[in-house]
């Protein structure tokens, strides 16, 4: 894809090739930008899934997600109809119910991955990960002779790292601050301490400080200017990334 851009308002006396009109994946792009894919973690019931007392049903509680640039959303519980159970009780099988995103037939679903049976230990079922086509499992459910689903059956998997919560590309900003008084080259932040999802930006209250060098030794931060005329607020920036 080229260089695109957006959003402006139609202009019907507008001409040109493009006329300012946007497709879902432009808009699309906005939020790719914003937050990670996953379920938001604080929206309904992230897509919970609980036996049923009837046959061959599971639920599947509220929720909302964003996976391959689509919204995925269920506003209520609803009960959903499992496949059928295996047909001798030395058999198993592993199922996964998962949110079914097809990019090249323009649908989302939410659908079952039938497993392999065996009378050994059974596996989980592979999931479609492609760059157009991609399924995410909301539950595993293993079946065996019995119709009936109970939560002991089934193993959520929403909120792990197969398929995580929605989170913010910025987690939160961490700012220390220290005075570089006039005359000074170099001010000094000691005792940081940053995670392997963290960067590290440099800011000053006067625009046109520009520092000349930035070091890292352990825990301490070293920035270095050119000899300052005036009292400068050298600030670090920690920002957590997510």
């Amino acid at each position: 894809m080229a260089f695109t851009y957006g959003f402006y308002s139609y202009d019907k006396n507008d001409s040109s090739s493009d006329a300012k009109l946007y497709d879902a994946e432009q808009i699309s792009n906005l939020f790719d930008g914003l937050i990670t894919e996953g379920v938001f973690e604080h929206f309904g019931n992230r897509f919970r899934v609980t036996g049923s007392s009837s046959p061959d049903i599971v639920n599947i509680d509220s929720g909302r997600a964003w996976f391959n640039h689509t919204w995925n959303y269920n506003d209520n519980m609803i009960s959903f109809p499992a496949l059928a159970p295996t047909d001798l009780s030395s058999q198993k099988r592993i199922d996964a119910l998962v949110i079914d995103i097809d990019n090249n037939a323009r649908h989302n679903e939410l659908k079952w991955v039938e497993g392999t049976v065996t009378t050994g230990t059974p596996v989980k079922p592979t999931l479609i990960n492609t760059e157009k086509h991609v399924q995410k499992a909301l539950a595993y459910v293993t079946r065996s002779t019995s119709y009936y689903i109970s939560n002991d059956m089934i193993e959520n998997v929403v909120g792990t790292d197969e398929t995580p919560f929605v989170a913010g590309v910025l987690k939160k900003d961490i700012v220390l601050s220290r005075v570089l008084t006039a005359g000074e080259t170099s001010v000094t932040f000691t005792g940081v301490v940053v995670g392997p999802d963290t960067v590290v930006n440099i800011g000053t209250s006067d625009p046109n400080a520009d520092y000349a060098s930035f070091s890292v030794s352990g825990t301490t931060y070293t920035v270095t200017f050119d000899e300052m005329e005036n009292d400068v607020t050298v600030y670090l920036i920690i920002s957590e990334v997510r």
